[in-house]
């Protein structure tokens, strides 16, 4: 079967990617520069019409807003698509709305499966959503190849809308008890005079009956934090509610549909779901962001006081020294993300470190390198008569930090001698770039005057430490050098048998294209070959802006900058870092918590 997918947004647009890593995927949406996102990202291939989708695959499917939106693009769909095509609509859908959909795509001769998933745009892009089927099974069959990409539990629930139904529970449940837990801290800090610290009272209910997703990830992560950002809809959490209370008709389903109606009333529908927790804060008035205190206060702690802990269980600490150093916020106060030292959570199962500048000191010769080689390229062709190309200049370098170099090379060398021949000069300049770059390196880092190192003197010891028991923790390194480099600082540093893999954005398998940051297709592979389940249990590490992009954009727990390479704190923040380090060896497994 040929497969498709219609509809690229929050968990379209990762679930669409993940079938793309195995198939050939056409792909629709109706903005342009999402399909072309797409297309760049994940090596999907843009159809360029509904029509012409629905004409060429057999497999199609759909991530759209609502039941509503679906019905309408299937309308437009049934002239063009053939018999015997099999459409998968993953929208948290309207139960009534499957029956008339299967109804409509019975014309045409077509099956039709409601297979909503759960997980969020994390857990499609990690491919461990859990996807609720209702409909044919044997249709479910047909396209269990494509649903396995992304899917890493699939159940068939019975007739059309039995997927949707359920799915309506899961999120109405899923909310309650996102409510039921923030009221529940509330009134521990509010009431009764007693002002139990919610970091405390998480520590102990995680611990207990009481424990949940919400209890262990999503309260600590967006609310006590204050970042509310896990990237799903408060209005899209309300259309779900509504559709569980009108399915269920409990008295308990109604309770928090009618909390929800409120909070969205109050945040509006374009917020973060949960910021439905603002709702029930003012409510109390109080809310939870003095329960998520300056976690570098340790050194102003009481002796014997141990500083605050993070909100999944981590400890962060800083020197004295570096608070006078610290960046500072808009009001003058120091920013609590650039940290001295990082205890690691439990349940993290893979470190992604990136090289050059993060575990490999290299004093920059990766980017003199760059420039040297495009400049090569532009005086051959100049003595050539091709030109008088305008040289590359270092600040031209700064955007490429981080990035796969092939491609740098590619732009940089486009921006001043265009796409000539239709692009076969540009291709023959770009291949002698890249020879130009790899001997550069490769003196540079191989030669008898190289000063290639371990970014610090302790770096195997930090590998040892973590890769040991009980932490147990998996290292991997990833880089925008071709294999070849990366396959020889790897033996120069003798660091091959102290990580567990390594993986470079020009692997042959990733193809033509690559798979250059901030790509997540590098971590995915890693976490295929190490057997890493959820992008809950990696934390990306690294000192370039697209490292940060890289790991966020693989839904890491943590996507972690350090300050030993490209880039500055405050370009690291702004890409997105929770945290930003002196440098790696600064993060620490929690067995040896005690001498950080």
């Amino acid at each position: 079967m040929i497969p498709g997918f219609i509809g690229l947004g929050q968990m379209g647009g990762p679930l669409a990617g993940r079938i793309a890593q195995k198939f050939r995927l056409l792909v629709w949406d109706r903005t342009p520069s999402v399909m072309e996102g797409h297309t760049n990202a994940h090596g999907s291939v843009a159809a360029p019409s509904l029509e012409a989708l629905c004409s060429q695959a057999d497999a199609i499917f759909l991530s759209l807003p609502t039941s509503a939106v679906v019905e309408a693009v299937v309308n437009e769909m049934v002239p063009n698509l053939r018999a015997g095509t099999v459409i998968v609509d993953c929208t948290s859908g309207e139960p009534e709305a499957a029956q008339r959909i299967a109804s409509v795509l019975k014309g045409p001769g077509c099956a039709y499966v409601d297979l909503p998933v759960s997980g969020g745009p994390r857990g499609a892009a990690a491919g461990t959503v859990a996807a609720m089927a209702g409909g044919p099974e044997e249709a479910l069959g047909k396209v269990r190849p494509f649903v396995d990409c992304f899917a890493k539990k699939v159940v068939h629930l019975g007739t059309h809308g039995s997927g949707f139904a359920t799915k309506s529970v899961n999120n109405t449940i899923n909310m309650g008890t996102f409510l039921l837990t923030v009221e529940g801290l509330l009134s521990l800090k509010a009431r009764g005079g007693l002002q139990i610290d919610p970091l405390k009272a998480l520590s102990v209910l995680n611990a207990s009956s009481s424990r949940s997703l919400q209890s262990e990830v999503r309260v600590p992560e967006e609310v006590v934090s204050r970042r509310f950002g896990y990237g799903f809809k408060l209005g899209l959490m309300k259309k779900d509610v509504g559709i569980g209370s009108r399915f269920g008709q409990g008295p308990l389903f109604s309770a928090v549909r009618a909390l929800i109606d409120k909070a969205e009333a109050a945040q509006g529908e374009g917020a973060d779901y949960t910021e439905a927790a603002k709702y029930l804060e003012a409510e109390f008035g109080m809310d939870l962001s003095s329960a998520f205190p300056d976690l570098h206060a340790a050194s102003q702690q009481p002796n014997g006081t141990a500083p605050a802990p993070h909100a999944n269980g981590s400890v962060l600490k800083k020197s004295k020294a570096e608070s006078s150093s610290q960046q500072k916020g808009k009001e003058g106060e120091r920013d609590p993300r650039i940290v001295q030292s990082f205890v690691l959570p439990q349940g993290v199962d893979l470190l992604v470190c990136d090289m050059a500048g993060t575990t490999v000191s290299e004093e920059g010769a990766v980017y003199v390198a760059l420039r040297r080689s495009v400049n090569a390229v532009l005086e051959e062709e100049k003595l050539a008569g091709g030109g008088d190309f305008k040289p590359v200049e270092e600040a031209e370098l700064d955007e490429w930090h981080g990035a796969q170099k092939d491609i740098a090379m590619r732009v940089l060398l486009e921006q001043r001698m265009g796409n000539m021949d239709g692009g076969g000069k540009l291709d023959e300049a770009v291949k002698r770039a890249e020879t130009f770059f790899v001997n550069e390196l490769e003196e540079a880092y191989f030669g008898p005057s190289s000063k290639v190192a371990p970014i610090k003197p302790n770096l195997v010891e930090w590998l040892r430490e973590l890769r040991s028991q009980p932490s147990n923790v998996k290292v991997a390194f990833n880089t925008g050098y071709p294999p070849r480099l990366q396959n020889g600082l790897i033996e120069k540093l003798n660091l091959g048998g102290k990580i567990d893999a390594r993986m470079s954005a020009s692997d042959p398998s990733f193809g033509a294209k690559g798979a250059g940051r901030p790509s997540p297709l590098m971590i995915f592979r890693l976490m295929e070959r190490l057997e890493i389940e959820s992008t809950r249990k990696v934390i990306k590490i690294g000192d370039s802006a697209r490292d940060i992009e890289e790991g966020r954009n693989a839904g890491c727990l943590l996507s972690l900058g350090v300050l030993s390479g490209a880039d500055s704190a405050e370009k690291l923040l702004q890409a997105g870092a929770d945290l930003v380090l002196p440098d790696v060896t600064c993060i620490r497994p929690a067995s040896v918590s005690g001498s950080s």
